[in-house]
């Protein structure tokens, strides 16, 4: 049994050792913090989205056009006691693997179910299939996702950028304040559609979904979100975008369609809603929705 000299000894002589284990781990984590890339605040948004488990009455699908324009709490105050998740991803383009992350979001004993299926010109193109937030983080091995739940909060709270909206649970992002610019984003659409057109065999991939969602009983509410009319003409003459052939297309499978009017006071930048109109069109789709389950 050693003694109390013994102990202030061993006590001493530990202290420099705990010191340099200490500068060594800081110095390991200031290293590897300069060596990791700065990461975009809003991947650790979708992550969260990916990895989420609840299981949903009502899923909205689409890309930032849903998860800014649609509003869950609209789907849960029409239709009472049903829970709803917004499961848009920035520039999604529809795939299996997208459609197969649906169905484990569905609840698997609610009576009665709804998938509300935006549709647009970009999110029928090969483009937008392989490269989009979802398949960013879908993609993602476990050291990446890591990465972004460590880092990516410490990038938001010191990013100088001040952003006009903020995240939500159920997935919705809805901005407000922003400039009102309904050109903006014209250009990028047109480059985008010069390097990418609308795919039949997309559309034949969401098609089969819908059967397969109709075949168990599940409601599926097509659409496509408002934008400009300008916004409307670049997908349909640039992106070869063939509304009334989509729209059929997915009637035909089981869906039903809710024809949404382009409002050009409505888009802040040409292809999202500003948050009044975003909440008015959540209420729209949302009692629309409510119908379909409870006519």
């Amino acid at each position: 049994m050693e003694n109390k000299g013994e102990a202030e000894i061993n006590s001493v002589s530990i202290r420099p050792l705990i010191r340099s284990f200490l500068l060594a781990l800081v110095l390991v984590i200031a290293v590897g913090f300069r060596h990791i890339p700065r990461l975009d605040p809003d991947q650790l948004f979708f992550l969260q989205k990916l990895e989420g488990t609840s299981r949903n009455d009502v899923i909205l699908l689409g890309d930032s056009r849903v998860f800014v324009g649609l509003d869950p709490s609209a789907f849960t105050r029409a239709i009472p006691g049903s829970s709803c998740l917004n499961y848009g991803f920035s520039a999604l383009g529809y795939s299996n693997s997208y459609f197969d992350q649906v169905v484990n979001r569905l609840s698997e004993t609610a009576p009665k179910r709804l998938i509300v299926l935006a549709i647009d010109a970009a999110s029928l193109t090969p483009q937008a299939v392989h490269s989009n937030a979802f398949a960013d983080v879908y993609g993602m091995n476990a050291t990446e996702r890591f990465h972004i739940r460590t880092f990516a909060p410490i990038w938001k709270a010191t990013d100088p950028i001040v952003r006009p909206h903020q995240f939500y649970a159920n997935g919705w992002i809805p901005v407000k304040g922003v400039p009102f610019v309904p050109s903006e984003s014209l250009s990028i659409y047109s480059r985008f559609f010069a390097r990418t057109k609308y795919s039949e065999a997309i559309l034949s991939d969401v098609a089969r979904f819908v059967k397969a969602m109709s075949g168990q009983g599940i409601k599926v509410l097509a659409l496509r979100m408002p934008t400009t009319r300008e916004m409307y003409r670049i997908e349909c003459e640039a992106g070869g975008y063939p509304p009334e052939h989509v729209r059929r297309t997915l009637v035909d499978a089981g869906a039903s369609w809710l024809e949404l009017p382009n409002i050009d006071q409505d888009s802040f930048d040409g292809s999202h809603l500003d948050l009044q109109p975003a909440q008015r069109i959540s209420k729209l789709v949302a009692e629309t929705g409510a119908r379909m389950l409870h006519p």
